[in-house]
């Protein structure tokens, strides 16, 4: 062994000083050609050898990324030609898929099967009607984080109207912060009892019900949010109405003062109440770039 690994590390210290002068004989024709004398040898040297260490260097960081890719030399030429590579012995074996057709979007349960884990239908008691098969119980709904995400024109938008709803029924204080002024049909006292619609004056005359509609601004929106949960009203609010700008800080001063309510209450005399932000990603966007408002709103 000791022999073996001894003639090893000479026979790789002859490669590289044989591919060191066979780049140097490369370069030796093109330096002679600039007629610089003994300075264009230098030079040719000179690069010969950094050609052959970014070569060294070169291999080296190829032959770790193969090995990190856990491929065999075989599946790395296979890859190279665009073929499904073969992984080293021992590798991760992925599923094989061929058994769906391309265009499939079925997803595959790995243990048990969705048969297995839903039932057919889901109707509890104190049921919350959101379809034929799904009428789960309002307290499983209360306080809870729900995310409504889909493409455009799926049903968002109406799920979140039958939810409220759905809650008014209960007598459920609620806030619907109305990004593109959707909801206004919901204040009526046939789907929401305690139903008001808060704006700006301006859009006071296109109400649905004047009576049920307030002038609402910055200056008075802490206290209306109060006053939500004091009276256990159920809102929409348009933030059509004002300017991105106010509407943020009305949203902020609102969320304020119904938060400090039930901060002011001790524990048994809390209530539930529910706030819907739709469109949410216009005021809390993903990249901070894409907002609409100015960070100072942000900051409140």
């Amino acid at each position: 062994m000791e022999e073996y690994g001894q003639t090893n590390s000479h026979g790789g210290k002859a490669i590289y000083v044989i591919a060191y002068f066979l780049i140097l004989a490369a370069f030796m024709a093109p330096a002679q050609s600039l007629h610089m004398g003994e300075a264009a040898i230098f030079y040719a040297m000179v690069v010969a050898g950094a050609v052959l260490v970014g070569i060294v260097l070169g291999v080296k960081l190829i032959k770790r990324r193969i090995e990190a890719s856990r491929l065999s030399g075989r599946g790395f030429t296979q890859l190279m030609f665009g073929i499904t590579p073969d992984l080293v012995e021992g590798s991760v074996e992925y599923p094989d898929t061929d058994a769906l057709p391309a265009t499939s979007r079925e997803m595959i349960v790995v243990g048990e099967s969705y048969d297995d884990i839903l039932p057919d239908t889901i109707i509890e008691e104190n049921p919350l009607r959101l379809s034929d098969y799904f009428q789960p119980n309002i307290h499983t709904i209360l306080g809870a984080m729900i995310a409504i995400c889909g493409v455009r024109r799926s049903g968002k938008s109406n799920l979140i109207a039958v939810l409220a709803e759905e809650l008014g029924r209960f007598s459920v204080p609620m806030v619907i912060f109305d990004t593109e002024d959707e909801y206004g049909t919901l204040v009526d006292r046939r789907f929401l009892p305690r139903s008001l619609q808060v704006g700006s004056e301006a859009e006071l005359a296109d109400s649905n019900s004047a009576a049920q509609y307030r002038v609402l601004s910055a200056d008075d929106a802490y206290e209306f949010g109060q006053s939500i949960l004091e009276g256990r009203l159920q809102v929409v609010v348009n933030l059509r109405s004002w300017q991105d700008e106010d509407a943020a800080v009305i949203m902020s001063e609102i969320i304020d003062g119904m938060n400090d309510w039930e901060q002011s209450k001790r524990n048994e005399e809390r209530i539930p109440v529910m706030v819907f932000l739709d469109e949410a990603q216009k005021w809390l966007p993903q990249n901070v770039g894409d907002k609409y408002v100015s960070r100072v709103c942000y900051e409140l």
